[in-house]
């Protein structure tokens, strides 16, 4: 190896006696460079009724994508991704129960399945046509302290389970060469998601 300008033949010649070692400066801020424009609907609706024990709710939302172009950088004309690469519609519901102090609530978080875009590495490599749907289950459970302790007015503790069934999204690949199976260096799934996971909360009004 040859290092241009370097004092001596090896590398660590850089750190000698006498050296000012070289420095690398990188400058780590972040550019928006390109722009987007979306268009799209929201909707959203819920339903509350009384129960023997307590209350019983129903809600949804979602939104509808109707446009969505991307102009990587301001020299770039604008191009629409709204029919390959991205979801058109995403939606997500609950229900929920309030009796006494405890509150029980589950959500489902729902991502449809989109088409490849035909230009991608997963179309052209992989053969990868359509990118399936994919959903998550949660739960949450909270206890009100209100009535427990003198202090406890204003103040919950909850405890909540995300992705309760661990389930693993859908793989996007990209990257790499083209290779008969999906187990070559450089191959790299897309979706990922960080799988189950709880957590636990402690809140206090005042």
């Amino acid at each position: 190896n040859t290092f241009v300008n370097f004092p001596g033949s090896t590398l660590d010649s850089a750190w000698g006696p006498g050296q000012t070692p070289p420095y690398i400066l990188y400058d780590a801020r972040r550019n928006n460079l390109g722009n987007s424009v979306l268009e799209g609907l929201d909707f959203s609706g819920n339903y509350v009724t009384d129960l023997d024990f307590g209350t019983l709710t129903f809600g949804f939302n979602g939104t509808v994508s109707t446009r969505n172009d991307n102009q990587p950088a301001s020299t770039s004309p604008f191009q629409s991704i709204q029919a390959f690469g991205v979801p058109l519609w995403a939606a997500s519901g609950y229900a929920q129960i309030v009796t006494g102090p405890w509150r029980s609530r589950a959500s489902v978080q729902y991502t449809p399945s989109f088409q490849v875009n035909r230009g991608a590495q997963a179309y052209t490599l992989y053969n990868q046509r359509r990118i399936p749907g994919f959903y998550t289950v949660n739960l949450n459970v909270g206890y009100d302290l209100s009535n427990l302790v003198s202090w406890g007015n204003n103040a919950q503790v909850s405890v909540t389970v995300n992705n309760l069934f661990d389930a693993d999204p859908p793989i996007y690949l990209h990257g790499g060469s083209s290779l008969p199976a999906n187990s070559g260096p450089g191959i790299v799934a897309v979706g990922s998601t960080i799988g189950r996971y709880v957590m636990l909360s402690a809140q206090k009004g005042f």
